[in-house]
């Protein structure tokens, strides 16, 4: 990867903002996760009498995928009393079930190890209170220094929330940070809070992209 065209500057030669902190999305960049997050939004389906979203629902799967959990009951249930039961059941869930359905994408660890020498790391996920589930399960948490979800700002992605918290708590300014994501949410994201953004995969809708984590090690010098 040529990182001088992903990131202009990024050692400060040029006159740009030089890296100082990698933020990642969770799903579909850490982890490939619509297996888990299938599981876990089709058995709360299931409770309430709705059919299932297959696997072959591409549209429907990315809004499983992609959005808060909140943001998913409000997208099929509505804000009436029926969301009200839905979330209040969604609660009660043990997501442990599911987290071992997802799966670390290639070179995660070697990635992380690499990078987390280099720079402070963050994760921005619309991800909940499974988060730490998942960090626990997967032994990640230690590479992050920040790790913020949707229970933790105000507003889930694709608003600036998360991302903002998160360069204030590191001190740096906005052009000092990168966001790795997978979605166009996270792309809106980034593009508001003004921090230079990655793609992972061709979902992302980035003019600048990567296919795998591996692509990042340059990154870590």
């Amino acid at each position: 990867m040529n990182w001088s065209a992903v990131f202009p500057g990024r050692d400060g030669t040029d006159g740009a903002r030089p890296v100082k902190a990698v933020i990642f999305d969770c799903d579909g960049v850490l982890f490939a996760s619509e297996g888990a997050n299938l599981a876990f939004y089709n058995h709360i389906f299931s409770v309430f009498g709705m059919p299932p979203v297959s696997p072959a629902d591409k549209m429907r799967l990315r809004v499983l995928h992609t959005y808060s959990s909140h943001q998913v009951f409000i997208h099929f249930f509505g804000t009436g009393r029926l969301y009200d039961e839905v979330l209040t059941y969604a609660c009660t869930v043990d997501y442990r079930r599911f987290v071992p359905l997802m799966i670390p994408h290639h070179g995660l660890f070697e990635v992380l190890d690499a990078c987390s020498r280099q720079y402070p790391l963050a994760i921005a996920t619309n991800r909940r209170g499974s988060m730490s589930l998942v960090a626990d399960y997967f032994g990640i948490g230690g590479y992050f220094s920040h790790i913020l979800t949707a229970a933790d700002v105000p507003r889930p992605k694709p608003a600036p929330d998360m991302l903002e918290e998160i360069i204030g708590r590191l001190g740096i300014l906005p052009a000092e940070a990168l966001y790795v994501g997978d979605s166009v949410l996270d792309r809106d994201a980034a593009r508001d809070a003004g921090i230079p953004f990655l793609g992972f995969g061709s979902a992302a809708g980035a003019t600048r992209r990567i296919d795998c984590l591996t692509e990042l090690l340059p990154l870590a010098g």
